[in-house]
């Protein structure tokens, strides 16, 4: 029975991510210089209903009463959540000291750490790519202010 409340479940999020999007189109775009009130809508609805498609595909293809890999709940990583936690209150301090792409590496190399630990040198590789992207779409692209030291400088120069 676990199956097709799970499918039900699935279709509805489906349902609504389609909606959502239906709704989201009806905006106007703009442009990456100049965005419209549709832009991020318009993004976060086609990742939702790709995300949404992809879980009910994968739901549709498991047959009906397989039981999941893990049980909800079993195993959790407390050092996740309140690492978790402990970034989310950090951070805005952080920030205003070593400004954007110091701090933001810092904080998402060590979520990412606890998280998934990996390797130190592919998380940290990971998490600079992640941060240099963030930077370039949102300070360089859309002209969002960020707090900017030496190496948002030198990014500005590179990039921009």
């Amino acid at each position: 029975m676990k199956g097709k409340e799970d499918r039900l479940i699935a279709l509805a999020l489906l349902g609504f991510s389609a909606f959502y999007l239906a709704f989201a189109l009806r905006l106007k775009v703009g442009s990456l210089k100049n965005p419209g009130p549709g832009l991020v809508p318009i993004g976060i609805g086609g990742l939702l209903l790709f995300c949404t498609a992809w879980h009910f595909i994968r739901l549709w293809r498991k047959p009906i009463g397989e039981s999941p890999e893990k049980e909800p709940g079993k195993g959790m990583n407390y050092w996740a959540v309140y690492g978790t936690l402990a970034c989310t209150i950090v951070y805005p301090f952080v920030l205003e000291i070593l400004k954007f792409i110091l701090a933001t590496t810092v904080v998402t190399f060590f979520l990412l750490f606890v998280l998934r630990p990996q390797r130190i040198l592919s998380t940290f590789l990971l998490a600079s790519a992640i941060v240099i992207l963030s930077f370039w779409v949102f300070a360089i692209l859309l002209g969002v202010a960020l707090p900017s030291g030496l190496l948002e400088e030198f990014f500005f120069r590179w990039f921009g």
